[in-house]
């Protein structure tokens, strides 16, 4: 075995790791910026207004007020537990 050989061997393992690590960081990176862009829509001032509107209305019992609220909201973030569970009360009122 030559001389060089023996030093090749041990740089190219350093050399994918650090491959490896920019691949990695590029990635988590990216589906961080991915992610964000998609929660800005669900976190709007809007949406948190008409759902604290419908809110109150369940809370006074003015079910028939906050129905159509929540189907509104209902549409646009179907997986929103808060959504779902005030939706939820106002069908069984």
């Amino acid at each position: 075995m030559p001389k060089g050989s023996a030093s090749i061997n041990r740089y190219l393992p350093e050399v994918l790791r650090t491959h490896m690590f920019k691949c990695w960081f590029a990635t988590v990176g990216l589906l961080l910026v991915y992610n964000s862009s998609f929660a800005q829509e669900f976190g709007s001032s809007a949406f948190k207004k008409a759902f604290n509107e419908a809110y109150e209305f369940v809370e006074s019992d003015a079910f028939n007020k906050a129905e159509p609220i929540l189907e509104s909201l209902h549409r646009s973030d179907t997986l929103n537990a808060n959504v779902n569970h005030l939706l939820g009360i106002c069908y069984l009122r």
